[in-house]
């Protein structure tokens, strides 16, 4: 019982961190998202309710409850695993991206005026230079795939 009732608060917690997610994904990705998280909640719900059942010594309940619950949370990981997996929701996009291992110049010191950014190709990959500070990042956004050189610098 307390595996189960530690499980429960857990799922809370892990809850609201999907519900953040959810919030700034869009279409396809979202309505995956909210089905994600509504086979989730059931499953939430019928640990709980197993929970419940076994407080009140019903056993026979409890465990058809929670047997039920880990088909349901089975189903929301496989709609959870498409979402990252299969679609790259919430992943870094950039995290397997190498270049080269050197200092390697792709544009003249003065070419580009402060506040500006422009993305320039580099060993076949795309980075975008910014002279705010001096500073350079891959022109791919970390969450959701876009060219940060469409953007503007701010």
């Amino acid at each position: 019982m307390a595996v189960t009732a530690g499980g429960c608060l857990a799922a809370i917690v892990t809850a609201a961190t999907g519900a953040a997610d959810w919030t700034v994904s869009h279409g396809r990705e979202k309505r995956l998202g909210l089905l994600h998280g509504l086979v989730n909640g059931g499953g939430l719900a019928l640990q709980a309710g197993s929970l419940a059942a076994r407080l009140a010594g019903g056993r026979r309940a409890g465990r058809l409850l929670s047997l039920t619950g880990l088909g349901a949370s089975t189903a929301a990981a496989l709609v959870g695993g498409e979402l990252v997996f299969g679609r790259g929701l919430m992943v870094d996009h950039t995290a397997w991206t190498a270049g080269p291992a050197e200092w390697t110049r792709v544009l003249d010191g003065g070419a580009l005026a402060e506040g500006a950014a422009q993305a320039v190709d580099l060993a076949g990959r795309k980075v975008l230079l910014a002279r705010v500070g001096g500073r350079v990042c891959e022109d791919t956004c970390s969450h959701a795939g876009g060219q940060l050189s469409e953007g503007a610098v701010t």
